[in-house]
């Protein structure tokens, strides 16, 4: 059983999926950016914080980007989320991450301008994965309580400080 944010295991016959989120993407700024987050072309000034390729998140955003015909230059990598965020906090460049990443760093969030996307959204679907049939009902119930503990213990602190993206989680 593994829980995951990745679609690498979406087409596999005998595999179960047990949905637990859908984790809205969203950009990220130093706190002291200023300009305008309305056209992602126009970002001037600081260089984009990208998620290596060799990350399913990096791919998602990278396919997200290609969808946008955004072709962004490649300036800064990062692998992890702690990388990524203390980049965009100390003025390095912008991001685009997600509501469940700044979670798992919430002390970073006053030093950060977040914004919702302006055009093209997106979000990643957390789910529990399993062989089909090997478990039970063990995978759904995981799927569950996951579902609870994120939306009752990890996103309240991130949702204090940033109300509006509660509409980000909303069903569409």
């Amino acid at each position: 059983m593994l829980i995951t944010g990745s679609s690498a295991l979406e087409r596999h016959d005998g595999i179960e999926h047990h949905d637990v989120l859908d984790d809205p993407f969203l950009l990220v700024f130093p706190s002291d950016y200023r300009d305008s987050a309305d056209d992602i072309e126009a970002i001037q000034g600081l260089p984009f914080v990208r998620y290596s390729l060799e990350t399913g998140m990096g791919q998602r955003i990278e396919s997200q980007l290609l969808r946008m015909r955004l072709r962004l230059p490649n300036v800064i990598e990062v692998e992890s989320i702690h990388q990524q965020l203390n980049s965009v906090a100390h003025g390095i460049g912008w991001s685009i991450t997600s509501l469940l990443c700044l979670a798992a760093m919430p002390e970073v969030i006053p030093r950060l301008r977040t914004e919702p996307l302006p055009r093209a959204r997106f979000s990643r679907r957390i789910q529990v994965v399993s062989r089909a049939g090997e478990l039970g009902d063990l995978a759904a119930r995981t799927a569950d309580l996951a579902g609870k503990v994120i939306r009752e213990q990890s996103l309240p602190p991130v949702l204090e400080r940033l109300p509006w993206a509660r509409q980000l989680l909303e069903p569409k």
